[in-house]
């Protein structure tokens, strides 16, 4: 689901939480006994229930990644869905950084 500018391939940082959005990438498409990967895909990770997406979302926004993660979003190739969940993990990761819920 989510890609890399040319220009930001070789940057480390980019690198790293394009790791960390494929492991939640793959945490979604891996469905638990009798569950779809469309049921999946149908809720946001951040509104997800699920303990796998859960921890891949959390490990995502962890206010540590607030720097790369603003880099991250600054890409300009992204298409709709990953724009959009790009900028709601760099808001999370902000309230997260400034101590909010």
């Amino acid at each position: 689901m989510h890609s890399i500018s040319d220009e930001a391939h070789y940057d480390p940082e980019i690198q790293r939480i394009f790791g960390l959005w494929s492991r939640l990438d793959q945490e979604i498409f891996t469905p638990n006994p009798g569950e779809s990967v469309l049921e999946r895909m149908a809720t946001d990770a951040w509104e997800s229930q699920d303990p796998r997406i859960r921890a891949a979302w959390e490990e995502l926004t962890d206010p540590t990644n607030l720097p790369a993660l603003t880099e991250w979003a600054a890409q300009s190739n992204m298409h709709a869905e990953a724009r959009r969940a790009s900028d709601m993990a760099l808001r999370i990761c902000r309230e997260r950084a400034a101590g909010q819920p």
